[in-house]
């Protein structure tokens, strides 16, 4: 949250008092303060939650707006919680940077369960999305605009440039002020705006110089394209129109950019902070870990599996799409428990997350006991890369500890097995990769996405079997990709940011499941369908190679063994 830090003793005194008069007015749920800097110029923002139920009189609604414009060196806004509640649910940046990142200076935070749900970086980038497909609606109706300017259909271009400058002003409102005023009148959104943008009436100037009559003239062009045939505007006018269009275009993208940037300041300082005050302390979080969980649960033995820190493994910085954030910590334990227990291994990684919040990512396998012991009898499992003395963090015994010196081993049938496993993984990823030709143009975008996500699942699961004789219960993506990273990193490699231009690529692989049910919060087009089908071919082509290397090596194993074994018969024999 942020803090007055910063902030004049004046400024303190005077939200005091502007908490006051707004209290005096009605009860509220929460009032919200925050400040900031666009080009050098600090910004006050008062942020005002009401409950719904609660209907204001016109006698409130009037003292509200006396107040507002008698403190005017702040931006009030007064929401009821269901508009916040949509702001959050449409990844309005403005909630993000007033609300999420403000300080609370009343009352208790609103709709604690959503807010509280908020992943920053991920709520950031998808409003940058959003942003992108309006200034792409935009884009659309001056595209109209121009193409009736060159067929001198100079009521309807007037239409279109009034519609495409609207949207401007609406979405800036979005973002800048929370809500947009819903108003076909200019100059009726300049005056919104005029208090945070005191020169935006700058933008619009006729070639005499006035700007009161040129905004009316809009609007009564646009009014006389609509509803009337008494319509006069020349083709010299609507050329002046289009210079006001590209001033208010940039305008909005410049303003969105900046308040991005304070959001992405923020996320980065909290990160930073986190990242400053956790890096010396690993040692004692894990050993509060150990102590959470032989508390908590009958724990028999705690492994670690190369756990690093993100900065030493170069790989853990390109699956952060996958954990949702950029977590300072990530590690991998094997828990044996002593008795079966009645949580799933996700169950497991959700408390832990929360418990940690969030700043330690933690991947879990579990399993009991006597699973256990029966595992190592029968031999090449993933137990035997595990179980060894430097990896073991808490044990109550030294049952399970393996001679440091054991290598795999095999037998020429477990090699055929093995191949006729991979197989089959190897042919459903074919036949997705076969399904993903054949999506319509690539316009399913939500399909393409999800067909993606299977083919890594299908996969990762493959491979944990070839590796690790491993066949997880927990299939999520970041999961399965965090364990195949132990052996081979080039799921990694190729599924990063810095391989799409699209990053929101990434994002919807990991939420596919989801989009298959809810509206893509995201724009594409072909080419970044194009890209991703790529990805996807030099995908499987890298997993071959992984995988043809490991079944070489069984192959290696199973029948050096089994010549050593047949060797031995052969000397006792004779």
């Amino acid at each position: 949250m942020r803090t007055f830090k910063n902030s004049t003793l004046a400024v303190k005194n005077k939200i005091e008092e502007l908490k006051s008069r707004l209290l005096s007015v009605a009860e509220m749920i929460s009032i919200y303060f925050s400040e900031v800097s666009i080009d050098d110029t600090k910004a006050y923002f008062i942020n005002v939650i009401y409950d719904e139920q609660i209907l204001f009189k016109e006698e409130q609604f009037i003292a509200i707006k006396k107040i507002q414009n008698e403190y005017s060196e702040f931006n009030i806004q007064i929401f009821k919680e269901r508009q916040l509640k949509n702001s959050i649910a449409n990844f309005n940046s403005y909630a993000l940077l007033h609300i999420y990142f403000g300080k609370i200076i009343y009352g208790s935070p609103p709709i604690p369960d959503i807010l509280n749900k908020i992943e920053p970086a991920h709520y950031l980038s998808i409003s940058k999305a959003n942003f992108r497909k309006e200034q792409l609606k935009i884009i659309d109706f001056i595209g109209d605009a121009k193409f009736t300017y060159k067929g001198k259909i100079n009521a309807y271009t007037s239409f279109g440039l009034h519609q495409s400058i609207e949207l401007s002003f609406r979405s800036l409102e979005q973002f800048l002020c929370g809500k947009a005023l819903i108003n076909h009148s200019l100059k009726a959104h300049i005056e919104y705006l005029e208090l945070l943008i005191p020169n935006i009436r700058s933008l619009f100037i006729d070639d005499r110089g006035n700007h009161q009559e040129f905004i009316e003239n809009l609007d009564r062009a646009y009014n006389a394209s609509r509803y009337t045939t008494n319509f006069h505007i020349d083709k010299a006018q609507l050329k002046l129109i289009f210079a006001c269009f590209q001033k208010m275009f940039y305008l909005t993208q410049y303003v969105f950019d900046r308040q991005y940037e304070n959001c992405s300041s923020i996320i980065n300082a909290s990160t930073s902070q986190i990242k400053k005050s956790n890096f010396q302390d690993i040692n004692t979080t894990q050993h509060t870990l150990i102590d959470h969980l032989v508390t908590n649960y009958p724990i028999h033995s705690i492994y670690n599996i190369n756990g690093a820190l993100s900065a030493d493994l170069p790989y853990n910085k390109c699956i952060s799409w996958l954990d949702g954030q950029e977590a300072l910590y990530k590690q991998t334990l094997l828990i044996i428990t002593s008795e079966p227990l009645n949580k799933s291994e996700n169950d497991l990684m959700i408390e832990l997350d929360h418990h940690f919040q969030d700043q330690f990512k933690t991947y879990i396998l579990l399993d009991d006991i006597s699973n256990v012991a029966i595992k190592i009898d029968e031999g090449g499992t993933y137990l035997e890369y595990l179980l060894k003395s430097e990896n073991r963090l808490y044990s109550l015994n030294k049952q399970l500890f393996r001679d440091e010196n054991n290598r795999e081993y095999f037998f020429p049938v477990e090699y055929y097995t093995k191949t006729a496993e991979w197989l089959v993984r190897k042919n459903r990823a074919e036949f997705i990769v076969s399904l993903m030709r054949d999506v319509e143009e690539k316009e399913d975008h939500a399909t393409y996405l999800f067909l993606s996500y299977q083919l890594i699942v299908q996969i990762c699961l493959g491979l944990l079997d070839l590796f690790w004789n491993l066949r997880p219960i927990e299939t999520d993506i970041s999961y399965l990709v965090n364990l195949i990273n132990h052996f081979s990193n080039h799921t990694t490699a190729v599924f990063k940011f810095g391989n799409f231009k699209n990053s929101g690529i990434l994002e919807g692989i990991r939420n596919a499941p989801q989009y298959m049910l809810t509206p893509l919060p995201y724009n594409f087009d072909y080419k970044d369908m194009d890209e991703l089908f790529s990805a996807c071919l030099e995908f499987m082509q890298e997993t071959n190679k992984v995988a043809d290397k490991r079944l070489e090596d069984i192959k290696i194993m199973a029948f050096q063994r089994y010549v050593s074994i047949d060797n031995c018969f052969n000397k006792v024999n004779s």
